[in-house]
């Protein structure tokens, strides 16, 4: 019988740390013929402060090896202390084409993570983490898990995901800038002779690239609607990617507790047409305007939002709630994400008499659906007639939601509050129209809007397009204060540090991002033991 086995050893295999050695964990797979292969993890070429991770598959003729230079991570030396725990065992044995079969699916798995940019870190992101995400694609995470248990092994970086050094983000994203700000050099020279008054190529070479790196670093910022599966077939996602909807799904929290949209839709992966959104149209204006209107924000799910309105304490919405009446369903027939009156229908015209919203009605689900996150579910009663003209009630099911955006895809709208107050309102100069033009990206709005609202950036947009060819030279600095002012960043001091990095820059590229830089410990600046990476990354766009 072919088999996959976990080994591991103490790191640097010399009974420094004694009985508490941090461990180096590995797969190998023994053949039928008696022959061996490697899966391991570490940093490229050993350098555990600047390598990348990569994932190694080699044979493996002996796993107890006293020739280090053969395999530089995986060795044993019996005259070094603690070769004792130079352990492993046998967690799968099968046909070898059942291990043939689960070894290969680890080898995609193991060139999916050498094809990206992992920084190696000693205790976070690491060989451990290799294992964990190979065991993981083989099914046998369980019984890797196990074996560490039982051993009482220290494994740091195991169960965690892979996620790449933030500041590659920022060094993606700049270097995207600089790139886009040279092509507008080469297109505001073409525009002398065509004529032309557009950026929006240059724009799009920007955030195509930034929304790459998006795809590439990030995992897809979500919020959660409450969702209503009206069909009974389960709640219908539809991919970011995909997604022809878009729609204002952030929030900004005021100081006295409230909530306003930013005035920016993005793309959304969205609700299928079939299911419906609980909606409550706060301003009274017959549409559902943004997250606002919906349950569920980036702080709370759609069912405690919802529960806030269930005065008498009985866990459920029904007829004795005062919000009942004023509930709605939106189907979003077109999937364009904006509501329309035939889409939206009360409660009562859809037959539904309560909806479910103590904590203890929820089944947990974290199910992946079409990129989205089914978080939960709960249930709805709906009345129902039958062929005969009698009735039945019927139990239904709704989930609270994490949808995707797309933060990058975004654009600005115009929507009333609940005060009464317009959002985002502005009269258009009509001197933008003679100018270089670009829809928005992120939380940073179309170029003609903010230059309209803008003084500065609208005189900087005129100083752009009055450059002769002797002025050429001033092009890169005047593009880059042009950057800033359209994303409101240029209050910002240019000689401030977020650690060792730019405020500003760093700020600007949140605004177009439509997010805010954040390290896996939950900061907002480029912590110290980032800046080797940090400066590496300035020497490059230098």
């Amino acid at each position: 019988m072919a088999q996959i086995q976990i080994w591991t050893r103490d790191v640097n295999n010399t009974g420094v740390f004694g009985e508490y050695a941090p461990q180096h964990t590995f797969l190998v797979k023994v053949n039928d013929d008696g022959t061996r292969e490697i899966l391991r993890g570490g940093p490229v070429d050993d350098n555990m402060l600047l390598g990348d991770v990569e994932v190694m598959n080699q044979e493996y003729n002996d796993i107890k090896q006293s020739d280090k230079t053969t395999d530089t991570l995986d060795w044993y030396d019996p005259s070094l202390p603690n070769t004792q725990n130079f352990q492993g065992e046998t967690i799968k044995s099968s046909s070898q084409s059942e291990i043939d079969t689960l070894w290969n699916n680890a080898l995609t798995k193991a060139q999916e993570i050498n094809s990206q940019t992992f920084d190696y870190e000693i205790t976070s992101q690491n060989c451990n983490t290799v294992t964990y995400q190979l065991a993981t694609e083989m099914g046998l995470e369980t019984e890797v898990s196990q074996f560490i248990s039982d051993k009482k092994l220290s494994t740091p970086g195991y169960g965690d995901e892979f996620t790449p050094e933030l500041i590659e983000r920022a060094k993606y994203a700049w270097n995207s800038f600089e790139e886009a700000t040279e092509y507008m050099v080469k297109e505001y020279v073409k525009s002398l002779i065509t004529t032309a008054t557009t950026i929006s190529t240059a724009t799009q070479l920007i955030f195509n690239t930034l929304l790459s790196a998006e795809e590439s670093f990030l995992p897809a910022r979500r919020v959660d609607p409450l969702t209503l599966d009206l069909d009974n077939d389960g709640i219908e996602l539809v991919n970011v990617t995909s997604s022809t909807a878009f729609f204002d799904l952030d929030v900004i929290a005021n100081e006295d507790g409230t909530y306003t949209s930013d005035g920016v839709k993005e793309q959304v992966g969205w609700v299928s047409s079939d299911d419906g959104l609980l909606t409550l149209d706060k301003n009274g204006n017959g549409e559902v305007d943004n997250i606002l209107e919906l349950f569920g924000k980036t702080n709370k799910t759609g069912t405690q939002e919802l529960r806030e309105y269930d005065l008498n304490s009985d866990g459920v919405i029904n007829s004795n709630d005062s919000v009942f009446s004023q509930l709605k369903v939106w189907q979003d027939f077109n999937q364009n994400g904006l509501s329309e009156s035939s889409e939206l229908k009360s409660l009562t015209d859809l037959g539904i008499t309560s909806i479910n919203v103590s904590e203890e009605s929820l089944t947990p689900r974290n199910q992946i659906s079409e990129g989205n996150l089914i978080i939960s579910e709960g249930t709805y009663t709906q009345t129902t007639t039958n062929p005969d003209g009698s009735t039945s009630q019927l139990t239904r099911s709704y989930a609270n939601l994490d949808l995707a955006v797309n933060q990058t895809n975004s654009s600005s709208y115009t929507y009333t509050d609940p005060e009464g107050n317009i959002i985002g309102d502005y009269d258009l100069n009509l001197d933008v129209l003679s100018l270089p033009m670009s829809r928005g990206y992120g939380n940073v709005k179309a170029l003609p809007i903010a230059a309209s609202q803008n003084t500065n950036l609208l005189n900087l947009l005129k100083e752009l397009t009055s450059l002769t060819p002797q002025n050429f030279k001033n092009i890169n600095p005047l593009v880059e204060e042009i950057i800033t002012s359209w994303a409101q960043t240029d209050s910002i001091d240019s000689s401030l540090m977020r650690g060792s990095f730019s405020a500003q820059k760093l700020a600007t590229m949140e605004a177009f991002r439509g997010e805010e830089y954040t390290t896996r410990e939950g900061t907002h600046d480029v912590e110290f033991w980032q800046l080797v990476q940090v400066q590496t990354a300035w020497n490059v766009i230098e």
